[in-house]
C-alpha cells in the first residue's frame, strides 16, 4: 500500500479498494505511460464505505476523505480529490480526478462528477446527473441533469 493515514472508527464494506491506482498519464515520447501515484490516501475519522468503494491514490497532493463521510456501494474518488466532512455519496457514483466537494453536499445516485469540478457546501446533485469538467458550484446549490445545470438554491442546513 502507498501512504496511507486511516482516522478512528472506519467502517468498510467488503470488496473496497484504498490502494487503487489512479488513471492519470502522459506522454514520453510519442508512448503513453502512467504518471506515478506517490500522494496517497488520507481518510478521516467516523467514515463509512460500502462494498465495492474504490478510492485513488493522489498523484499531486493525497487523496483526502473528510471525517463522517459517507460514500456508498460500488462508488469511484478518483486521485487528488477532496471531500470536505458530513458529505454523502450515493450508490455507483464516479468521481473523477482532482474535484472538491465542500461540506454537508450530497451526491446523487449514479452520478458523475468529471475531472477538475468543485462542489461548494450545503449543495446537492441529483440522481443520474453528469457535471462537466472543471465546473464551479457554488455552495448552497441543486443542481441535476445531463450536462448538469443549477436547478434551484438548497435551502437546507444541518440541525443545530
Amino acid at each position: 500500500m502507498h501512504l496511507a493515514k486511516i482516522g478512528r472508527n472506519l467502517i468498510k464494506g467488503p470488496f473496497c479498494e484504498l490502494d487503487a491506482i489512479p488513471l492519470m498519464t502522459t506522454f514520453v515520447g510519442n508512448r503513453r505511460i502512467l504518471v506515478p501515484a506517490k500522494s496517497g490516501i488520507i481518510i478521516g475519522d467516523d467514515v463509512t464505505l460500502g462494498t465495492g468503494v474504490i478510492i485513488n491514490h493522489g498523484v499531486k497532493r493525497p487523496t483526502t476523505i473528510g471525517d463522517r463521510v459517507y460514500i456508498w456501494h460500488k462508488s469511484v474518488v478518483g486521485h487528488d480529490c477532496i471531500i470536505e466532512d458530513d458529505v454523502v455519496v450515493g450508490v455507483g457514483v464516479c468521481i473523477s480526478g482532482e474535484v472538491r466537494i465542500g461540506e454537508y453536499s450530497y451526491i446523487g445516485v449514479g452520478s458523475v462528477i468529471s475531472p477538475r469540478v468543485s462542489i461548494g457546501k450545503y449543495c446537492m446533485i441529483g440522481a443520474g446527473s453528469n457535471v462537466i469538467h472543471d465546473t464551479v458550484i457554488p455552495d448552497g446549490e441543486v443542481w441535476c441533469g445531463n450536462p448538469a445545470k443549477k436547478l434551484r438554491l438548497n435551502e437546507w442546513r444541518p440541525p443545530t
